[in-house]
């Protein structure tokens, strides 16, 4: 009768450290699926920050040519006034001048 007691209480041993190992392995388990998905998540950001970044400077690139050929249209059209007021500075300054007097 102690044999059967003794091999019961064996089996019942062996199921609780069965048990507390599953325990432990269920422990591990989850302890890796929150590393993983921190993982996936820091990969995730990283990439989007590469991404940003990339469009960012893509933009600031094409904003930049735009303001460059802006700039260049700009310094042309006041060449060509500042040309145009010094060939006619002497024959406006006469219309000026006859306009005012002649009243």
């Amino acid at each position: 009768m102690n044999t059967i007691i003794d091999s019961i209480l064996d089996i019942d041993s062996e199921s609780e450290k069965k048990i507390e190992a599953a325990k432990a392995e269920k422990l591990n388990i989850i302890k890796a699926a929150k590393a993983e998905e921190e993982k996936i998540i820091s990969e995730g950001v990283s990439s989007a920050e590469a991404e940003l970044d990339s469009m960012l400077k893509s933009e600031r690139n094409e904003t930049d040519g735009k303001i460059s050929a802006m700039e260049a249209e700009k310094n042309s059209k006041i060449a060509v006034m500042e040309k145009s007021f010094s060939e006619n500075f002497d024959k406006w300054s006469d219309e000026i001048f006859n306009a005012v007097i002649g009243s």
